[in-house]
């Protein structure tokens, strides 16, 4: 049995085609969750605003636990081999927490650029 050419791109057009008219309706979406925001009181520039100040504070806890993560590193640097497996541990829970409070920033961000691009 062969596949043409047209039959291996044709699932790759589908997703395509699927993923543009998912985001022209999130998009949409979007549009008509600001003009229902401004209809309560609540204007665009208020949303955008306190996304803004939650990216900040969320910013500022990504950087306390970056902080935390190497404040345990410089502990740990003086522990003898016996006892590594656990500081390596520790340190690995405290960049997982770090990695987590930097990907909130990043969706701050992300939230903040949804506002201001429409």
């Amino acid at each position: 049995m062969t596949i043409s050419v047209s039959q291996k791109i044709l699932p790759t057009n589908r997703f395509a085609s699927m993923l543009l008219v998912f985001g022209l309706a999130l998009s949409g979406c979007q549009t008509v969750y600001y003009e229902a925001m401004e209809k309560m009181g609540t204007h665009k520039r208020d949303i955008l605003v306190d996304r803004v100040e939650e990216g900040k504070e969320a910013q500022e806890e990504a950087k306390a636990q970056f902080s935390s993560a190497f404040d345990e590193f410089l502990a740990i640097s003086k522990v003898d081999m016996g006892d590594l497996k656990s500081a390596y541990d520790r340190i690995q829970d405290s960049f997982d927490r770090s990695a987590k409070r930097a990907k909130a920033v990043w969706d701050r961000i992300d939230s903040i650029k949804s506002v201001s691009s429409i």
